[in-house]
């Protein structure tokens, strides 16, 4: 597990200048990798990363090269199959000179050029100078984005990094805003690929790569997640599901350093320690967030696996401390994300480093196997709409509206105002449209004229269109969960997971996200997955002799944290500092009248606006530092320093 950063110059013109700068970037990502730093700097190419010690800690060294040393490597990640691929290569009559996935890559590239990347089991993040010829760079990111890549491309130079503010720092000047990144933020509360809030700073989108010589440019997809279905009966499915997920799980439990488990109480993650505990001789270290709000409390749900297992388990109770909740927000900054489970997964990450080097975690059963409201929702609201358009677009919204929502984190109140605030969204989102913060009216008051016009053509519903138009064929539950694998999973779940894991320098393992799994799972048919309203039929089934009853039947939480109440409270300066009439009206994005009204509605608990303010809030934080120069912190004691 690695940060990585390079410089290629187009034309050929030495980088050797761009040396210190480089260094520079390398150092801004030492949480992602505190072990080790590795550069290689030689003629058009600059090559640096900063090493988490996983695999082979006495080797394994970066940048990896082949014999000869034409072709070099910085990875990010993990290849898990990779005692098969140096077997397979060495048979070819490739010499190695180091145990560790990392040199595979470099003989890998070289055997088989850019078809390597089918062969690969991992996470990753990674470029491969081929000096060869008159030498070209590769950066690809693996099938599902668990790993990030971030880059911008020239007519003279590719730059590229594992964070966005690698790439700032071998810049002049920091780019201008990126309305498209805007609208998606405050819509979605994350970014979709390729955009980020910086103009021609892109994201890798998964399952992709993008390959760069002085006279072409060559982006392509390597993999794409499966569109057919397969004719599977239900007991087939269970069958497969649990060979692949055991054989997923015993993979990631290959590790050279201490080694755990997340564990909130969910099916997802409690399955994986119930898999892991059949690999393991020793008791499993597990880690879990409690809070004081016993609506958003999972602790003794996770207990109860705990127990069954006889893990070592650890509770952590979430409590705020500016000081210390800001570094994942102060880390993440240059890519914001608004997902309040930013800061319980930074806690449990931290918690957890203090034991162990590396992790496994549920993610990607929601999505792969329909554990969300919205695939109840999308069910119900096909009764609902025979109510009549009146109804269902205004006499009910409105209705609802006047009610205040209550201080649970779900409950009966908020569950039907966000149903009926849904359902009288546009049906091109499908279930997505629950999962909208801000929709085309609030848009319309939100932004001023001047930016109005300059995101005049940017429409993020086109995205989920598009997601949609390849799943055309399939029902609403296939078309519901593949939208969320390939757009909510890698674009908000993985960025927190893996931006939060490594602000402590925790490597972050899904098995779920085996790519087998996913294509097992995908297409066996929705009707085994989410079964009239009940979710995760299929998982629970496979693995009801892994779960205890009490998990087993229990409903879909999530793994939040309580905003709603923070910016009532203790996070109620930070608010009024940051979405000032003042500074509001200096930036000119949004308008005051209706920034105010969001929180004064919000202060007096007649709404819950806190997705909508948290992500302004995240998103003048973010103008302040990359925009004006600024340090945008409620705590003096950020290490992080501005890139201009």
């Amino acid at each position: 597990m690695c940060g990585i950063v390079g410089i290629y110059d187009r034309k050929g013109a030495p980088v050797e200048d761009f040396r210190g700068k480089l260094e520079r970037a390398v150092e801004m990502i030492h949480h992602r990798g505190p072990d080790e730093r590795g550069f290689w700097i030689k003629g058009r190419i600059g090559l640096g990363m900063a090493r988490l010690s996983i695999i082979a800690p006495q080797g394994n060294h970066q940048p990896a090269k082949n014999e000869d040393g034409t072709v070099r490597v910085v990875f990010n990640g993990q290849v898990y199959n990779h005692p098969s691929l140096t077997r397979s290569l060495e048979a070819r009559g490739h010499q190695f000179t180091a145990e560790g996935d990392t040199e595979v890559l470099a003989h890998a590239y070289e055997e088989w050029g850019v078809g390597f990347l089918e062969q690969l089991n991992g996470m990753y993040g990674m470029a491969i100078y081929d000096g060869r010829e008159d030498g070209s760079i590769l950066i690809a990111r693996d099938r599902i984005g668990i790993k990030p890549l971030y880059y911008y491309l020239d007519d003279d130079r590719l730059i590229f990094g594992s964070e966005v503010k690698t790439i700032l720092a071998l810049m002049s000047n920091a780019p201008a805003v990126n309305p498209e990144g805007v609208v998606s933020l405050l819509t979605f509360e994350y970014i979709y690929p390729p955009h980020t809030l910086f103009r021609g700073i892109k994201k890798l989108e998964p399952g992709h790569y993008l390959k760069v010589d002085a006279d072409h440019v060559e982006h392509r997809a390597y993999w794409d997640l499966p569109h057919e279905r397969r004719p599977l009966s239900l007991e087939q499915s269970c069958a497969e599901l649990r060979e692949l997920m055991d054989d997923a799980v015993s993979a990631r439990m290959i590790s050279d350093v201490p080694l755990g488990a997340f564990l909130s109480g969910g099916i997802d993650s409690s399955i994986i320690v119930g898999l892991m505990a059949r690999h393991s001789d020793r008791p499993i270290k597990t880690f879990c967030v409690g809070f004081e709000d016993a609506t958003y409390n999972e602790a003794p749900y996770a207990k109860l696996v705990a127990d069954r297992y006889e893990t070592e388990h650890y509770e952590i109770t979430l409590r705020l401390d500016l000081d210390e909740l800001w570094k994942p927000v102060d880390l993440i900054l240059d890519d914001p994300i608004g997902d309040f489970s930013v800061f319980s997964t930074y806690l449990v990450s931290r918690a957890a480093r203090d034991h162990v080097t590396v992790v496994l975690s549920g993610d990607g059963g929601d999505e792969l196997f329909g554990g969300y409201d919205t695939y109840v929702a999308e069910r119900l609201a096909r009764y609902y709409q025979l109510l009549g358009p009146t109804m269902t677009q205004r006499v009910l919204p409105k209705l609802l509206s006047a009610v205040r929502p209550s201080p649970a984190k779900k409950g009966l109140i908020n569950r039907a105002k966000v149903f009926v605030t849904g359902a009288a969204r546009s049906r091109e989102l499908r279930h997505t449209r629950w999962m909208v913060f801000m929709d085309e009216r609030l848009r319309k008051g939100l932004f001023t004229e001047a930016f109005a016009e300059a995101a005049a053509d940017v429409d993020p519903t086109q995205h989920v269109a598009k997601l949609m138009r390849r799943m055309e064929h399939g029902d609403l539950m296939e078309q519901g969960m593949y939208v969320d694998t390939a757009f909510y999973l890698p674009d908000n779940i993985l960025h927190k997971v893996d931006r939060t894991s490594m602000a402590t320098s925790l490597e972050t393992r899904v098995p779920f996200l085996d790519h087998r799994v996913v294509e097992s799972a995908l297409t066996t048919p929705g009707r085994h997955r989410v079964q009239g309203f009940k979710r995760k039929a299929l998982l629970k089934r496979a693995f009801a002799h892994v779960l205890p009853k009490p998990i087993l039947h229990r409903g879909k939480e999530g793994f939040s944290t309580p905003m709603k109440h923070w910016l009532r409270g203790p996070l109620k300066p930070l608010m009024m500092d940051m979405l000032s009439e003042e500074r509001i009206r200096r930036d000119g994005f949004f308008t005051t009248e209706t920034v105010e009204r969001l929180k004064e509605q919000h202060l007096a608990e007649r709404n819950d606006h806190a997705h909508v303010l948290w992500s302004l809030i995240l998103f003048c934080m973010w103008l302040d530092r990359y925009q004006h120069g600024g340090q945008s912190t409620p705590s003096p004691k950020s290490e992080e320093v501005a890139v201009r």
